[in-house]
């Protein structure tokens, strides 16, 4: 299983239909345009792979998925500036031991358990 295939199951999963999510993938870093002539600014290094907001309260969720790397250190400064700010972060790591679809499910109730207790502070 690769990141980014677990990232695209997680998101479809995030944006299904009924849900209070929507989620989309962030690219984080400098890239080159599709013709190599200018370069194109992404996210801050660090930043999440998926930034979404959740209804009803229009908060900003960030979601830091892994399956073998580690948590770097601008990702942890990401996460306590999306945290002061008054953000969800949410890291979930990729389980071996289980099938995608229960890692999937899990990485959903993780985000909805993040949310839920968010709204419970306010």
């Amino acid at each position: 299983m690769t990141e980014t295939d677990f990232q695209a199951h997680v998101m479809r999963a995030l944006n299904a239909p009924g849900r209070t999510t929507r989620f989309h993938r962030q690219n984080a870093g400098m890239f080159k345009s599709w013709d190599g002539r200018r370069p194109i600014h992404g996210a801050p290094k660090g930043a999440s792979d998926l930034t979404g907001i959740a209804a009803p309260w229009g908060v900003r969720v960030e979601l830091e998925l892994k399956v073998a790397a580690p948590h770097t250190d601008e990702q942890k400064r990401w996460k306590r500036l999306i945290q002061r700010f008054g953000g969800i972060y949410v890291l979930a790591r990729y389980d071996r031991a289980m099938s995608l679809e229960g890692n999937v499910a899990a990485v959903v109730a993780a985000v909805d358990v993040a949310i839920r207790d968010w709204g419970c502070e306010r």
